[in-house]
């Protein structure tokens, strides 16, 4: 009696093969976000000093299309003092702590297609962490994996 094709192992395991290489192929690369938030989403990096990071993040401000796309941020942390914060901020982070204040803090961007970026930012203003949120879950993996 002649076994079929998928009871023979070599057939499961090209078949895992192929599937896996797909998925690598497909999720390999970061989906492109639109807007403001792709544009900082694709600029920052974990390492940069609060400075470089603000600096992007107001360019990718000033670079947006105007009249439709405008992210809000939000921002919560502490500085070293112990002194809290968290409040909406503008694109020009006029009141965000000096970078020497900063013990931590959280910056979520967040724009009208249910995606959030959230930029941690360490001891000194270092971002030490970037999280993508999105409603598509495919999205949100390519994300991760990319990164």
């Amino acid at each position: 009696m002649r076994k079929s094709v998928w009871e023979r192992p070599r057939a499961w395991l090209v078949t895992a093969l192929a599937m896996i290489a797909a998925v690598g192929i497909l999720g390999s690369r970061r989906p492109e976000l639109p807007g403001s938030l792709g544009v900082v989403c694709a600029e920052l990096r974990v390492g940069m000093s609060q400075e470089e990071a603000v600096a992007r993040i107001r360019a990718a401000y000033l670079s947006r299309e105007r009249g439709w796309d405008n992210p809000r941020l939000y921002a919560d942390g502490r500085t070293h003092d112990g002194r809290k914060f968290g409040h909406y901020f503008d694109w020009d982070f006029t009141d965000f702590p000096p970078a020497d204040q900063v013990a931590w803090a959280e910056v979520d961007f967040d724009d009208d297609d249910s995606r959030d970026l959230i930029v941690t930012f360490g001891p000194g203003g270092v971002v030490s962490g970037i999280h993508f949120r999105s409603d598509s879950i495919w999205e949100e993996w390519r994300f991760a994996l990319a990164r």
